[in-house]
């Protein structure tokens, strides 16, 4: 025997406007003349919501020696300096990266007879903080 659930029209305009925008099949502004304006509005509320989210971006440093200073960069602006004492660091940067927004990694100085290296330092922020930003330092 067959059951069927029946969903709402408003419920069931929003599950397919979502579907279509997260595959990619239309933009939100197309998308938001294919169903009624109080969905419409309701939708549009929660996708500018969602976009609007922010995550920071950090991982950890390996190789600085006590007294060691290493400043990173991110997208270019966001600067931390980071201080060696012999241990293994973690860092997060301050200014946290809205969704869907890029992120790079990069080195600005190095510490003296040091070479340090980034991976995993570049990427787009999708639904999470990043936390495996790898800087490995080591002797030149």
């Amino acid at each position: 025997m067959k059951s069927s659930i029946k969903i709402p029209t408003p419920l069931l305009s929003i599950i397919l406007l979502v579907s279509i925008i997260t595959s990619g099949g239309c933009d939100a502004d197309k998308a938001w003349e294919t169903v009624d304006s109080k969905a419409g509005q309701a939708l549009m509320t929660l996708v500018i919501v969602d976009m609007m989210k922010t995550f920071t971006v950090g991982g950890t440093v390996t190789g600085l020696n006590v007294g060691d200073t290493l400043d990173l960069l991110n997208n270019g602006i966001d600067e931390l300096t980071i201080t060696g004492d012999g241990t293994d660091k973690t860092f997060t940067f301050t200014t946290e990266i809205r969704k869907r927004q890029p992120y790079n990694v990069t080195v600005l100085t190095e510490p003296l007879g040091l070479n340090c290296n980034v991976t995993n330092g570049t990427g787009t922020i999708v639904n999470s903080e990043i936390t495996n930003v790898a800087v490995e330092c080591v002797p030149e």
